[in-house]
């Protein structure tokens, strides 16, 4: 923070210092600019996006952090820092999360859903089980690939919603350890080919079939 001059007004400050925060800060960034030293002037509007406040009932009651909304433009920006294999197979992705939210917040209020209905929630369960992260273990870009294009290829709906993670671990060493060439095509070129699709295929079909019977046993 040495070099670094913060122009900040909070969502109760008055409409009129609200509005002149950001001409302030442009001001600031010029006076440097004229004087020939290097200046980076970044804007930002917290009032327009979202924190715990924001979702009273999910944060309190749900356990789930909500670390996005696709419904607010800061959830919708992270597509251009993607690799091309990531947005191949993720495409899908924010609309089904969308799609899940809305209906499980209806069907709180419906007692006789049909079974298509069901189905589509229960795979929503997974679907956001699948998103669950445990702390201080980030996963790498080609295992977030392996894990997105597992559920939305539906191969998941076998599963019970306890062993999707288990699943999934197990399927991310299984994929390392017997297919390492899917790896390597997604570190080297990040695109997620037809090779690699083939390969991503293979390895989840024949651990699934290793994994249910393992848990029949």
């Amino acid at each position: 923070m040495e070099y670094t001059i913060v122009v900040a007004e909070t969502a109760d400050a008055p409409a009129t210092l609200q509005y002149l925060a950001p001409y302030t800060g442009a001001a600031l960034a010029e006076y440097f600019m004229y004087h020939e030293r290097h200046t980076s002037i970044i804007y930002d509007n917290p009032s327009k996006q979202m924190d715990k406040s924001s979702y009273p009932p999910i944060y309190s009651n749900s356990g789930i952090r909500p670390t996005i909304n696709v419904g607010i433009s800061a959830s919708r920006v992270g597509s251009a820092a993607q690799i091309k294999a990531m947005k191949q197979v993720a495409g899908k992705l924010k609309l089904e999360l969308a799609q899940f939210a809305e209906l499980e917040t209806i069907a709180q209020f419906i007692s006789d859903l049909d079974k298509a209905t069901h189905n589509q929630l229960a795979r929503g369960q997974r679907l956001r089980e699948m998103l669950k992260q445990s702390q201080s273990a980030p996963l790498s870009v080609d295992e977030q690939i392996v894990t997105i294009y597992t559920e939305t290829n539906k191969y998941l709906d076998s599963l019970e919603v306890s062993q999707v993670n288990k699943f999934l671990g197990q399927l991310r060493t299984y994929l390392k350890t017997n297919k390492p060439q899917f790896q390597e095509i997604i570190s080297s070129i990040k695109t997620f080919t037809e090779e690699a699709g083939i390969l991503l295929k293979e390895a989840i079909e024949e651990h699934m079939e290793r994994f249910l019977l393992q848990e029949q046993t």
